[in-house]
């Protein structure tokens, strides 16, 4: 593998390996850009649509830590993450095809399934997998980025994989796109965008050679062949030299040799059987049914247990994440219906009327607007991100970054100016830049120093990677959930399209105040967290022994020697 003088994977093979990153946010971007705007076509209102929007984010949070245990535990022999990586792919393909094709499936089930309803299950789809579609991936580059300085490097190249997916999004819908021209319509868009993710994700499965979870042997191993069981690598060292070779599955170790043998180092765990789990699909749908609809029930309290139940320095960042997160998720998800309507447009108006003229024209602009962010985003993870890093530090730069992308935004509903419109989104694009760079660096940095950051749940320091970003992802997933339940319904009842922006700013502004409490290096634990020194080898006294001298010998007289 070739690798960089700072140590770990070089820049062009990191761009190999994000390749999907990059083509999964393509698809993502897309259906968040087109998605909202087909279903106020569809009849939907302003709060059936953002509702909509915010199921697949729901379903997500409930599957989120189960599916990073099982990407921790995954026996397959592709590996632990490139197996959820195409799975996920193979999902989203599903979801843009139903997306683009409501219509014909409509008509091919002969009016059993109307098109609404392919469309808003085709919604629900498309956004499920847009939450879960990174976790292996950022625990992946986890995996093969260990030191700091390559972790940095790694998840930049991510963002900016991630950037230049939302760069062919935007310019893809920012002109117009719903013209009858034949390179301009829907489904010649969204084919190509098919074909751009099957065709990296390709890329990326290709260039990524991970290590599986392999079965014990029969025989035990030699003492030299598990000579390393320290705590600190959680994880494994998936296409990476560096780090210890030990797996670690929530307190059971398997021991993964450099030759490709595995020794024995504990109790043996022989991942997912996915015989079982078939098996009790197939056989007990019902008991699964009532499970999944326990969970459903259940979700806020299992969320609150799973953050509760997290390190204090997962908790922290988990609120500064919901809130930057549903910040700018907020100007994602309705920039372009915004725009619209602020231009005084109706989606509801009829085709070639002016009102839905006008609304066209401001979603143009609102994803003209997104392609701006995208490509200042992309510039700003690449230069200015790592110098910022330099001279203000990890708190400084995630503190100024998150200020000035929320002060932004809330700037954006006072102007009707397309040149400051287009201004305010190049200064946003520090914000996903951040957003997806810092906290990951830091769950990484907890996770490879347990004994120091995981100091007050001690069962936390055998917790996988892909665990550790469910916590992470759960964020995430909240972050799609809050805009969706809440901003539609207020918009709908105010008949104010304004509080789309000025809410997620004012959300984001309290991120940035509660940033400076996160924990960013290991001096900055409090003390009643810090672990407890090693104690002090006992000094025992030996007691000294007192040694009596023999007592003198008699005196014997010389009548008695003689006789």
């Amino acid at each position: 593998m070739v690798t960089s003088p700072g140590g770990g994977p070089s820049l062009p093979r990191l761009l190999l390996l994000n390749m999907a990153a990059c083509g999964g946010e393509l698809g993502f971007a897309s259906v968040t850009t087109i998605a909202p705007t087909l279903l106020r076509r569809s009849n939907f209102s302003e709060t059936a649509m953002s509702l909509t929007m915010g199921i697949g984010p729901l379903l997500a949070l409930l599957a989120m830590p189960t599916l990073g245990r099982w990407s921790d535990r995954c026996s397959s022999r592709m590996g632990r993450r490139k197996p959820f990586l195409l799975g996920y792919s193979a999902l989203l393909l599903l979801g843009i095809s139903c997306l683009t094709g409501a219509a014909e499936l409509s008509a091919a089930t002969a009016g059993l399934l109307s098109a609404e309803t392919i469309l808003l299950l085709s919604v629900v789809v498309c956004t499920f997998t847009a939450q879960v579609y990174f976790n292996p991936y950022q625990a992946l580059i986890s995996d093969i980025c260990r030191s700091e300085e390559a972790n940095s490097r790694g998840f930049s190249a991510f963002v900016m994989l991630v950037n230049l997916g939302s760069i062919g999004s935007s310019l893809l819908f920012s002109w117009n796109w719903f013209s009858d021209t034949v390179l301009t319509s829907q489904h010649i868009t969204f084919k190509v965008i098919a074909v751009f993710i099957t065709l990296q994700t390709a890329v990326t499965l290709i260039s990524v050679r991970e290590p599986p979870l392999l079965p014990p042997p029969l025989a035990p191993p030699t003492a030299s062949d598990t000579a390393s069981t320290n705590s600190d690598d959680v994880g494994y060292a998936s296409d990476s030299e560096q780090g210890s070779p030990l797996i670690r599955v929530r307190g059971r170790r398997l021991a993964v040799l450099r030759h490709g043998g595995v020794g024995i180092g504990g109790t043996i765990s022989s991942g997912l059987d996915g015989r079982r789990i078939l098996r009790r699909l197939l056989i007990t749908p019902l008991q699964t049914t009532a499970r999944l609809v326990g969970q459903i029930l259940l979700w806020p309290y299992q969320i609150f247990r799973e953050v509760y139940d997290a390190p204090m320095v997962l908790r922290r960042l988990f609120i500064v994440d919901v809130l930057s997160w549903t910040a700018l998720m907020s100007f994602y998800m309705f920039l372009a219906d915004y725009m619209g309507q602020a231009f005084g447009g109706r989606a509801e108006d009829p085709e070639g009327s002016e009102g839905r003229a006008k609304f066209d024209a401001g979603i143009r602009i609102g994803s003209r607007g997104l392609l701006i962010d995208a490509v200042a985003g992309s510039l700003f993870s690449l230069f200015c991100a790592p110098l910022l890093t330099q001279r203000l530090g990890r708190r400084g730069t995630y503190v100024l970054c998150l200020s000035l992308f929320s002060v932004s935004m809330m700037m954006l509903p006072l102007t009707s100016s397309v040149p400051v419109i287009y201004l305010l989104c190049t200064v946003m694009g520090c914000g996903y830049a951040i957003l997806g760079t810092i906290p990951n660096s830091l769950v990484t940095l907890y996770h490879y120093q347990p004994k120091i950051f995981f100091a007050d749940k001690p069962s936390s320091e055998s917790a996988g990677l892909g665990e550790n970003f469910a916590i992470l992802d759960m964020s995430y997933c909240l972050a799609s959930i809050l805009p969706s339940v809440t901003l539609g319904y207020l918009v709908d009842t105010f008949s104010m399209p304004q509080l789309y922006l000025l809410l997620g700013g004012l959300l984001g502004v309290v991120s940035a105040a509660l940033a400076t409490t996160l924990i960013y290096r290991a001096e900055d634990m409090p003390p009643a967290v810090k672990p407890p020194p090693p104690p002090l080898p006992e000094m025992t006294a030996t007691p000294l022994k007192l040694v009596s001298s023999p007592p003198p010998a008699p005196s014997i007289r010389a009548s008695e020697a003689l006789v």
